[in-house]
């Protein structure tokens, strides 16, 4: 094994408080535009956005979506891209062990990258400078178009690391992200809503788990 694929939300990140975030981003929709009722048009935009990703595994952005935003609200859509930034990213915090275990990974030798389904690259970037991640490579959904589970995401982050899909592992927890085992690539599931080679409740057991999969060789 010589690289890792994580997922971001959901296995490194999560909302400390969903209800802050959607808070902000209507406290934000008055101070900045004069708007209320902007975490209400972003819910129900990213509902309907939602059911076209799934359809068809390619990406609509936060450009498209802040575009409908302004459309229904008025507010401007680099107003309400530069909102829902800034909440996301104030309102995200790690999972359990998972800035540890990045440390760990790359202390122990591994190439790592981030594999994320996401709208907008830097609600990514902006929570790992905010806790003081390493910088690792950042393959978005936002950038590459294509969502996972298509196979292209995938390629891309083995490319951006030089891996071939033996030799690396793909840690998530959803089943888009376990579509990586159909290019050959180990999967560990976390949190128990998807099943993978191994399965474990947070990051805190990520690396007895690749122990375990590798036979204690990295």
């Amino acid at each position: 094994m010589r690289c890792v694929l994580l997922d971001f939300w959901g296995t490194v990140a999560r909302f400390g408080d969903e209800a802050a975030f959607l808070g902000e981003v209507e406290r934000l929709g008055v101070e900045l535009c004069g708007v209320a009722g902007l975490s209400n048009r972003y819910d129900e935009v990213r509902r309907c956005t939602n059911i076209l990703r799934r359809a068809s595994m390619v990406e609509i952005n936060i450009d498209a979506e802040a575009a409908l935003i302004e459309h229904y609200t008025g507010c401007r859509a680099d107003v309400v891209r530069r909102i829902i930034t800034k909440s996301f990213i104030d309102n995200s915090v790690p999972t359990p062990c998972s800035l540890e275990v990045v440390r760990g990974l790359l202390s122990a030798g591994l190439r790592v990258a981030i594999v994320s389904n996401v709208t907008n690259r830097e609600f990514i970037t902006g929570f790992l400078r905010r806790y003081g991640y390493p910088r690792i490579p950042v393959i978005s959904s936002d950038r590459e178009l294509r969502r996972k589970p298509h196979p292209y995401i995938f390629r891309r982050a083995l490319r951006r690391l030089a891996c071939s899909p033996g030799e690396a592992v793909m840690v998530g927890d959803e089943d888009n992200d376990m579509g990586a085992g159909e290019l050959g690539l180990i999967t560990v599931a976390v949190g128990g809503k998807a099943r993978g080679w191994a399965n474990i409740d947070d990051l805190c057991g990520l690396m007895p788990a690749l122990r375990s999969l590798t036979g204690g060789e990295r």
